[in-house]
């Protein structure tokens, strides 16, 4: 991909804006960017612009997004590189797995420029302490040792129990003094919560995303098809498709709105992510003769059919053609109401290599996950028009007790989008 031009007092006063509305805490915040727009638009300072610590590390976390769709199951890492009088220098991110990690990819563009013996006495900004182990590639902490830096400041602790301080060994080592930024943790550890999440519980990160009027209203009834949100709203939507690994619906959403669950929209350029369907009695195998449902497109390879262990002949006909086609299915037990329990859900998708799941079902879907405290994310997107009536579909029309933190509101034209931190129990747990 071609980047945007170079742009250098401009960039830096728009990451300085950012800076000041990030999360802290469970305090509400508000941004003056959205985030995909600030990614796709993100411009690098011209080498040799000075920049705060404040502005270099919020750099670090912006030019980290350039990853997305494309590392998994390796988290997002932004590298920045400033001089010894905190000139910029370079950037760079992990943007491909098996591909070089965030501090390589800004040594690498110092050498380019021509810059490499500006690093001598310089500072690094990274967002995740750097590798000292080789897996894909070779390990990141002994090539910044080597590069002239004289320090490094990083926002995560690894949290592999096994490498977790042997980067900062490397460096120490070597002379160059290591530091952990505690003020800037909270950010990195946003940026990397997929990451975290996983390495930690061995479980996908989960989000939830709901479209509603001011009112709470997600549709009415029997007009399930009509837009609540204006275009820019939905293309935000999209990039969150960028974000997630999968993507999750119910058969009654696949039914009602034969969606294509891609990114075509997103302003962030990036893979369509797996599109997952939980249709228990297989409904939505047999509910269209054709078999052409959109998420199928030319990629039915691309999506994952999760049905009861026990079929009907008409249904088991049905997913027999479509495996022939190459989709993917699995078969999981259900309860006495006839659903698939979120665990046992989440574990199949981890078995298979999928770190984070977008549920964008209807209230069927999401219930569940609510109930059993399974979701870590709340994107919830909202228009300013009220809806309610008779006919109207709640938003949380079962139950809604769920807490926001880490509250964030972004305005997207004239809808606007409130993301929030849930209470999630990790699998193994019951509520």
């Amino acid at each position: 991909m071609k980047w945007p031009p170079v742009q250098s007092q401009m960039a830096c006063a728009s990451i300085a804006r950012m800076s000041e509305n990030s999360p802290s805490g469970s305090k509400l915040s508000i941004a003056d960017t959205a985030l995909d727009y600030a990614v796709a638009t993100l411009a690098l300072p011209s080498a040799g612009t000075p920049i705060t610590p404040t502005e270099a590390k919020r750099l670090a976390l912006l030019i980290a997004h350039r990853g997305m769709g494309n590392v998994s199951p390796n988290p997002l890492v932004g590298a920045v590189c400033v001089d010894s009088e905190h000139r910029f220098i370079s950037a760079g991110a992990h943007e491909r797995v098996g591909h070089a990690h965030a501090e390589i990819n800004a040594l690498a563009a110092a050498k380019l420029a021509g810059l490499s013996t500006k690093l001598k006495g310089g500072t690094m900004y990274v967002t995740l302490e750097p590798c000292a182990h080789s897996n894909r590639t070779p390990a990141c902490a002994p090539q910044v040792a080597e590069c002239g830096v004289s320090r490094v400041v990083y926002g995560v602790v690894d949290p592999n129990p096994k490498v977790s301080g042997r980067g900062v060994a490397v460096l120490h080592a070597a002379g160059v003094n290591c530091e952990h930024d505690a003020n800037w943790a909270a950010e990195c550890e946003q940026l990397a919560e997929i990451f975290l999440w996983n390495m930690r519980h061995n479980s996908p990160f989960v989000g939830l995303k709901v479209a509603t009027s001011a009112d709470g209203v997600m549709a009415r009834q029997g007009d399930r098809r009509a837009w609540i949100t204006g275009p820019r709203a939905r293309a935000y939507g999209h990039f969150l498709r960028v974000y997630y690994d999968a993507i999750l619906i119910g058969a009654g959403t696949l039914i009602a709105d034969d969606p294509a669950l891609d990114a075509r929209d997103s302003l962030w350029p990036g893979r369509s992510p797996l599109r997952v369907v939980l249709d228990p009695d297989g409904r939505g195998l047999k509910s269209k003769p054709d078999k052409g449902w959109r998420i199928l497109g030319h990629t039915p390879e691309a999506v994952l059919w999760i049905t009861c262990q026990q079929l009907d002949p008409e249904a088991t006909s049905a997913k027999q053609e479509l495996t022939e086609k190459g989709l993917q299915t699995i078969a999981l037990a259900t309860n006495q109401t006839g659903t698939f329990a979120p665990v046992d859900i989440l574990t199949a998708l981890h078995a298979r290599g999928i770190t984070s799941v977008l549920i964008e079902g209807g209230l069927g879907t999401y219930t569940p996950f609510l109930n059993a405290e399974a979701v870590n994310h709340l994107h919830l997107f909202q228009a300013p028009k009220l809806l309610g009536g008779q006919d109207a579909l709640y938003f949380g029309a079962g139950k809604l007790e769920a807490e926001f933190k880490n509250t964030r509101i972004t305005a997207l034209d004239r809808d606007w989008l409130i993301d929030a931190d849930l209470t999630r129990r990790h699998v193994g747990e019951n509520p």
